[in-house]
């Protein structure tokens, strides 16, 4: 409650002015009373700056949980999209594989003679889905959606030492040789080895023959060629 002035006070014995047990009890309690309502305002002061920041606090924290159970909803959403993608496109890409038509065929061309430093083209029958041209040139099927075709050659003649080089080449034929005829769609090359092998992967439509060259020796090549057509 407020302050309330007991008396005036004036200098001297004249002025009325005793000190008496009653004028300073007065005065302390004044003084108690005082420093007790402004101890009570400055801790209400610190209670509410302290109420303010844990409410700030409690905010931001709810705030960012919030935030988080977004985001993590927002990357769920994103990766479940993807995965409907990946899904679909993996469907699409089995449904156009036509499985029931891959197949693996093996023939082999007949034995080749051959000379040092001379080109040889093979002679062969091929067996079906791939499409006799000639009796040197087949062609894989237009249906087909491609062909791996390997051809593997034994040079009877041996390697022929370091220095010398075999060789087997896949040609294109009919409207696939291109200017000058002849052009070489894949070749391998090595040197002193007896069994060399070219792997190459065959174009709907297209056609090719063999030939094979050894480089220092002569004798007779016998063959195998296998295709793994899709």
């Amino acid at each position: 409650m407020p302050y309330t002035r007991a008396q005036n006070w004036v200098d001297g014995y004249d002025g009325r002015t005793p000190i008496t047990a009653a004028a300073l009890n007065h005065i302390e309690d004044g003084l108690a009373a005082a420093t007790a309502t402004a101890d009570g305002a400055a801790t209400a002061e610190a209670l509410a700056a302290v109420k303010a920041t844990a409410d700030g606090a409690a905010t931001a924290e709810a705030l960012a949980a919030v935030k988080a159970t977004a985001d993590g909803a927002a990357t769920a959403e994103a990766l479940a999209a993807v995965r409907t993608t990946a899904t679909s496109a993996q469907q699409t890409a089995d449904a156009a594989l036509p499985k029931a038509g891959v197949r693996t065929v093996s023939w082999v061309p007949d034995a080749s003679a051959y000379t040092a430093a001379g080109w040889v083209n093979l002679s062969m029958t091929v067996p079906s889905p791939l499409v006799q041209v000639n009796a040197n040139t087949f062609r894989v099927p237009a249906s087909a959606l491609g062909a791996v075709i390997m051809l593997s050659t034994v040079f009877s003649s041996g390697g022929g030492g370091t220095t010398s080089q075999q060789i087997l080449e896949a040609r294109f034929g009919g409207a696939d040789q291109g200017p000058g005829g002849g052009v070489i769609g894949a070749r391998t090359s090595a040197f002193n080895a007896d069994r060399p092998t070219l792997v190459f992967v065959g174009i709907p439509g297209s056609e090719y023959s063999f030939w094979i060259r050894h480089q220092t020796g002569a004798g007779t090549a016998t063959h195998l060629c296998r295709a793994f057509l899709l």
